[in-house]
């Protein structure tokens, strides 16, 4: 079984040990990937993997807000959810069945999972905290949902273990349990791409997701 750390900030410096560590106790091996810039992340995550060579989870490890990663807390170099989630769909080694855990701020919340699987639909479960995130407490949390992953205890039992051990809520969100809603993403997104020949207003919709091309009006 196999873990993909993305090491996107250098404040996971000193974890990488222990990560593995956490890992190997569940019978995964890690493979870290550090980047000199995003415009070098497809380039490392696509060159020269083997397609049969399977990911089971991503843990990425950056700063991040509602709308970004980036790779300090100054927000110097920054990649919005939605290419970040492209970025990983062209990755050999994903499945309809890999497990993503954003190991930085704000990533539990349901919009940014949302997101994502709206464009990447091998992404099946996303994991993380809606709040402010250390280090520490995303390394912690990192154990608790492989603990609970390897016990086999179910999404809201994870849930209920991982959040007293961090002192923060934990998140698990999965693509089965939001089915509605990403259909419902889709088709406003098919909507208004036809939105002239169809003569709709969309002024009137609120979406919890940018829809492509609405950046550009």
């Amino acid at each position: 079984m196999k873990i993909l750390f993305l090491k996107i900030t250098d404040d996971y410096d000193s974890y990488i040990p222990g990560i593995k560590s956490i890992g190997s106790l569940f019978n995964y091996k890690t493979e870290v990937y550090q980047f000199e810039g995003f415009d070098k992340l497809r380039e490392h995550l696509c060159s020269g993997r083997n397609s049969g060579d399977l990911i089971d989870i991503i843990f990425v490890g950056a700063h991040s807000n509602m709308e970004m990663l980036s790779n300090d807390s100054l927000g110097s170099e920054t990649l919005t959810w939605k290419d970040f989630a492209d970025h990983l769909c062209g990755c050999d080694g994903l499945t309809d069945k890999t497990k993503i855990y954003l190991g930085c701020c704000s990533g539990g919340f349901k919009r940014i999972a949302l997101t994502m699987m709206a464009r990447c639909p091998k992404i099946f479960k996303i994991a993380g905290v809606p709040c402010v995130l250390d280090t520490q407490q995303a390394t912690l949390a990192f154990h608790g949902l492989l603990y609970g992953m390897y016990v086999r205890a179910d999404d809201q039992q994870i849930q209920r273990m991982v959040t007293p051990s961090v002192g923060v809520s934990f998140n698990i969100h999965s693509r089965l349990e939001m089915v509605g809603e990403l259909s419902g993403i889709l088709t406003a997104q098919a909507l208004w791409w036809a939105r002239d020949s169809l003569e709709l207003d969309f002024d009137f919709i609120e979406l919890p997701y940018q829809l492509d091309g609405l950046e550009e009006e």
